[in-house]
């Protein structure tokens, strides 16, 4: 085990047992060697991950209702595979339109034992079979129509929350918070 990693996770979320921060260091273990074959991120240091892929995806934990979760576009599994493994009650399943990401999430399910995960392999612009009780998603869309659209994947009375960095979206609900001392928010609509 790369204990650079963990120690960074251990710090950035002093809040989940150690069995969870072990399951997400294997996790970045996983990201960092399929990085150089399928560019799954630019964040490359242990402790840039810990924060800003780690501690930044548990963030919606305290604005999700009960219930299931769609992570829309969820590439190298964030934020799907941290809440998935913070909280291994709730199911999640992670959209991704790409077959090497699609291939990497699967490998990564079965790996790390995730029973409540489930990947999909489909454009967020896809009718979903099933509703959620929320969507997350960390990725970029070209507009603000086009990331509300993935209100699509939610039931009534759910929500759809958008890791915006420090983007104001103004129909939505703004959670503020700081990360490494700079300001991020999570954009909040609800359907």
């Amino acid at each position: 085990m790369n204990h650079s990693i963990y120690d960074h996770l251990l710090t950035a979320i002093n809040w989940l047992d150690e069995n969870k921060i072990d399951l997400l260091a294997r996790h970045w273990l996983m990201v960092h060697s399929w990085n150089s074959r399928i560019n799954l991120t630019a964040i490359t240091s242990d402790e840039h991950a810990a924060w800003y892929h780690y501690r930044d995806s548990l963030e919606a934990i305290q604005l999700l209702p009960n219930g299931s979760v769609v992570d829309i576009g969820s590439g190298a599994g964030f934020p799907g595979i941290p809440l998935a493994i913070a909280e291994p009650e709730r199911e999640v399943v992670l959209v991704e339109p790409r077959r090497k990401r699609a291939s990497f999430l699967n490998t990564v399910k079965a790996r790390l034992g995730l029973a409540n995960v489930s990947v999909l392999q489909t454009r967020s612009e896809s009718q979903p079979d099933a509703l959620f009780a929320a969507a997350v998603t960390r990725a970029t869309f070209s507009c603000e129509a086009d990331l509300v659209a993935c209100l699509d994947w939610v039931e009534a009375d759910g929500v759809l929350i958008a890791f915006r960095g420090d983007v104001e979206s103004p129909n939505a609900t703004i959670h503020r918070y700081e990360l490494m001392g700079e300001p991020r928010t999570l954009a909040v609509w609800r359907k």
